[in-house]
């Protein structure tokens, strides 16, 4: 798979699915996988934009996935080139026909369109598929349009998906992802206070633009060094022994003491467990990771493997 964040390429032949794929749910992946059915004849490509249109606004938004954790899946993708095209102002103030004849046209090369029937593009997203279909007998590639995915009866979406990551449902955030939601990121070097109450943990950041669930302790899965194992994860910022204002993420892996400080770790949340709060001493907290331990644990024995699309 080729990565390209540029807006200096120029591809022949190929047939391109078009969207944000921003968290990467199943209703993105239905129209990535439907790029497989043409390989043998075309290069296949996704083509999104590398930031949100909200952010040249002045918008905070918030992503399901990093930059990294988005890389880490596109090199698990069945496509031969994925495409993050560079936006700003002047991208986003390009008409709807402009993109078709610069982009889609002369960069790509475009024979065959791929996107959601509620696909928009261009200034003041001005562009549909309506137009896409207008413009194919001009131009000369073919369109298909897929239906949204449902889950719950509504369609899935990433507005859905970061609503109950907010809410902390973790079960509905996998559904609709079609993966557990997961952070990837180095583990770094903490104070060691796990270690000393017996409990050691991995400590990571998270990138500041990444949605998180609530504050609080998860059963989570983790792949260290392409080997799996399960644990507890807090999100948060340790109130009892240090307070920091930074959220983190601090996982006890299971029958694991290995120093990994620099290596990368992928840690799944499957569910909430409790909420994040502040013991009146170390004591106190200990006990209640003990007890948290056999929460997980029941879980995990309950629940059996749940397998993730990516992570493995």
């Amino acid at each position: 798979m080729k990565y390209i964040n540029s807006k200096d390429f120029k591809l022949n032949n190929t047939v391109v699915t078009l969207g944000k794929f921003d968290g990467f749910h199943k209703g993105h992946m239905k129209l990535i996988e439907s790029l497989s059915e043409y390989k043998e004849e075309f290069n296949t490509v996704v083509f999104t934009f590398d930031i949100s249109p909200l952010k040249i606004l002045g918008i905070h938004n918030d992503y399901i996935l990093s930059k990294e954790e988005r890389i880490y899946i596109y090199d698990k993708l069945d496509v031969d080139v994925v495409i993050e095209f560079p936006f700003n102002e002047h991208v986003m103030k390009m008409p709807a026909m402009q993109f078709i004849e610069d982009i889609l046209v002369k960069k790509l090369d475009v024979k065959k369109i791929i996107v959601g029937s509620d696909y928009h593009f261009g200034y003041k997203r001005q562009g549909d598929v309506e137009l896409l279909k207008e413009m194919s007998n001009v131009y000369g590639y073919e369109l298909q349009v897929l239906d949204k995915l449902d889950y719950q009866d509504e369609a899935v979406s990433s507005t859905r998906i970061k609503y109950s990551i907010k809410k902390g449902k973790m079960s509905n955030v996998s559904d609709m992802l079609g993966y557990n939601y997961f952070i990837k990121s180095k583990v770094i070097d903490g104070k060691h206070l796990g270690r000393k109450l017996g409990f050691p943990t991995i400590n990571q950041n998270i990138d500041k633009n990444k949605i998180v669930p609530p504050k609080g302790v998860y059963v989570s899965k983790v792949m260290v060094d392409s080997k799996c194992y399960y644990g507890i994860t807090n999100i948060g910022n340790a109130p009892t022994v240090e307070d920091d204002c930074d959220v983190k993420a601090e996982t006890n892996i299971f029958d694991f003491e290995d120093m990994i400080y620099g290596k990368e770790a992928l840690v799944e949340l499957l569910t909430f467990v409790r909420e994040e709060k502040k013991f009146i001493n170390v004591e106190e907290l200990k006990k209640q990771i003990i007890k948290d331990i056999e929460i997980a644990k029941n879980y995990l024995e309950e629940n059996g493997d749940d397998e993730s699309e990516f992570a493995y």
